[in-house]
């Protein structure tokens, strides 16, 4: 048995145009930016009231002291409050690490008294050292706030357009492949069978025909559609396949308010459609059997079906892809909030999604 695990990539790696949000945003020059930072503090920093063998050494922690206070702001504040969208605990915050920041450094004060020069003095206690040295916190967390926001706007910004090219690109690939000439014939063709035989079901075929076409020409182009929605499709894919094969065991089973929550439309038929492509023809075994749930803000999707015996881990080259579009979708709709865990035992095929709405 073979297990695969697909979870949404911490951080991606992006195409940049311009050399600044590269430089800014990148992860591959991650490492040079830190060090450039360290490197403009260390050279802005002036130590003349120090001794000159003391001089590198009271610059290294002057460097670390301020750009503590950054990383804290960028790493910890901003997630924790700003990103969250808690401006004024952020603001109140920043007050904090700022009059922390003051506190600490009368603590390093005392320890640096003996590296300056004979007769110089240095002393934070009055006014104006006070208002030059917030004036000082308050440029290194503004440049760190500015850095931190740029980087989030450049990165949405292009999240934003590769998300709706994928919409594009699923949308013009949903018209191309599932509304396929075949499927439709096939159909159209048990169709003329059951008018002779069951007009009445006939009928009923030609209803959920009708309303399948409906929900994937129109509700498939937007952006969000209710989960009982994407049930009652999957539904009727389900019923229309059902017609065409009597042998096969099919269920569909779902729980929690679906009329409640909002998803992406056509989320999962890519499973349904390689769960039922695999099941070996005319097997009385055969079964696709499907459970959606949703709670506690978590949506899952249980998708278990048979398929011709074959060696475990051999994948076709159709399924492949349809798996790995899927796969890039959620990466853009919903970046470290979901999971997908795919089981291949042989003769039956396992899917789990777990998203975080």
């Amino acid at each position: 048995m073979m297990n695969t695990v697909y979870t949404a990539a911490g951080e991606q790696e992006y195409s940049f145009r311009n050399p600044l949000p590269f430089l800014l945003c990148s992860p591959r020059v991650r490492l040079y930016r830190h060090l450039f930072i360290l490197l403009l503090l260390w050279v802005v920093i002036q130590t003349t009231d120090f001794r000159p063998a003391a001089a590198y050494l009271v610059k290294t922690i002057a460097t670390l002291f301020l750009a503590g206070i950054g990383y804290c702001n960028m790493y910890w504040l901003m997630p924790v409050f700003l990103f969250r969208k808690k401006t004024l605990h952020y603001f109140g915050s920043c007050l904090l690490l700022a009059a922390a920041s003051y506190g600490l450094q009368h603590v390093l004060q005392p320890m640096m008294t003996g590296y300056l020069l004979p007769g110089t003095v240095i002393s934070h206690d009055t006014p104006e050292d006070f208002f030059a040295y917030m004036i000082i916190i308050i440029v290194v967390i503004g440049a760190a706030t500015a850095v931190k926001l740029f980087q989030q706007w450049v990165r949405d910004t292009i999240r934003i357009s590769q998300l709706e090219n994928a919409r594009l690109q699923i949308e013009l690939a949903h018209l191309k492949s599932q509304i396929n000439p075949h499927f439709l014939f096939n159909m159209l063709n048990n169709t003329d069978v059951l008018i002779r035989v069951d007009p009445e079901k006939a009928s009923e075929v030609i209803h959920k025909l009708s309303d399948l076409l409906r929900y994937q020409l129109y509700d498939g182009d937007r952006e969000l559609v209710l989960l009982q929605q994407e049930v009652l499709f999957l539904h009727h894919y389900l019923y229309l396949e059902k017609i065409r094969r009597d042998y096969l065991d099919i269920q569909l089973i779902h729980t929690g308010p679906v009329g409640q929550v909002w998803v992406p439309p056509l989320l999962f038929i890519t499973f349904v459609e390689n769960a039922i492509k695999h099941n070996t023809a005319n097997d009385p075994a055969a079964y696709v059997h499907l459970h959606i749930r949703y709670e506690s803000g978590v949506l899952t999707f249980h998708c278990s079906n048979s398929c011709k015996k074959r060696p475990a881990g051999h994948h076709t080259q159709s399924a492949g892809i349809g798996l790995a579009n899927i796969r890039r979708r959620l990466e853009l709709l919903y970046p470290d909030k979901y999971a997908l865990r795919i089981t291949d035992e042989g003769d039956s095929y396992k899917i789990y999604l777990s998203i975080q709405l």
